[in-house]
Formats: C-alpha cells, sequence, structure tokens
C-alpha cells in the first residue's frame, strides 16, 4: 500500500484558505490552524515528511498557537475591564456601609456578567442599603466599580 503524500502546494492552500476562512467566522480559530498548515508547507519544501509527520506538525503548531492566543491574548485582565463597564450606570444596594479609601460590595437586582454581588467604592461615606449607581470600573483587574447614591 502507498503512502499517501500531500503536496506542499496542498498544505499552503489549505492554510491561506482556513486563514481567509477567518474573516467570515468568529472566534480566533481558524488563523491559528491555517498559520499551522503554512508552517507544515514550508517545513515540507526542506525536508520529506510523511503524511503523518505532517499532520502532527500541523497539530503541534497550531495547538501551541492556540493555547497562547487564550492564554496570553484572551485571559488578559484588561478584557475582563472592558467588559465590566457594561455595569456603568445600573443601580443596586449596598450590602454595608461604604466610606472613602474602604470597599464594600453592591448587589444588583438581577446579575450583571454573571454576578449580582460586585466590590465596590464610593468617594463619600455611605450608610448599608444605600440606592447607588455605578459611575466608574476601579483598577485593571474590573472587578470592582465606583458608586455614587442615586
Amino acid at each position: 500500500m502507498n503512502a499517501i503524500q500531500i503536496s506542499t502546494w496542498y498544505w499552503l492552500s489549505l492554510g491561506v484558505v482556513l486563514i481567509l476562512a477567518e474573516v467570515f467566522l468568529p472566534g480566533m480559530l481558524m488563523v491559528w490552524l491555517g498559520i499551522g498548515a503554512c508552517v507544515v508547507a514550508i517545513i515540507s519544501t526542506f525536508f520529506k515528511l510523511t503524511l503523518l509527520t505532517k499532520l502532527f506538525i500541523w497539530a503541534g503548531v497550531s495547538g501551541t498557537l492556540l493555547a497562547l492566543w487564550y492564554k496570553v491574548f484572551r485571559d488578559n485582565d484588561s478584557t475582563r475591564a472592558g467588559r465590566a463597564e457594561a455595569t456603568l450606570g445600573y443601580t443596586g444596594h449596598l450590602m454595608r456601609a461604604v466610606g472613602p479609601h474602604e470597599n464594600s460590595s453592591v448587589r444588583f437586582a438581577r446579575p450583571i456578567l454573571g454576578n449580582d454581588v460586585w466590590e465596590c467604592e464610593s468617594e463619600i461615606a455611605l450608610p448599608q442599603d444605600t440606592l447607588v449607581k455605578v459611575v466608574a470600573v476601579v483598577g485593571r483587574e474590573g472587578r470592582r466599580v465606583r458608586v455614587m447614591p442615586v
């Protein structure tokens, strides 16, 4: 039985098609698979590789790039801070009193980004159960909001 040989041009074409497919599909997955296929095309121009070796190289390069994408770029705290800006303008009740340079928690009537309780701070002293409005996201992590009385 003859081994299946896939030409370098097929790998390069596959890489270009996958990279172009990223324009139409969300999620940044296809671009990494396409770059992996292009790397296989480049390596196979210099070395004679079996199909299994090419598949392992493609999976390894694509998997590594995908893991780096999620670790370095997607798991970034500034991304969470950007999403936390969705809390701006919402109102909630303070769970305990808060003052300048003190932290408290605010409870919203419905969950925002999966949480109905958020850490908060205020520039002025406010008693417990005060109705407050979110005016800013504090810190790079985006895990705390600044509140003002309504």
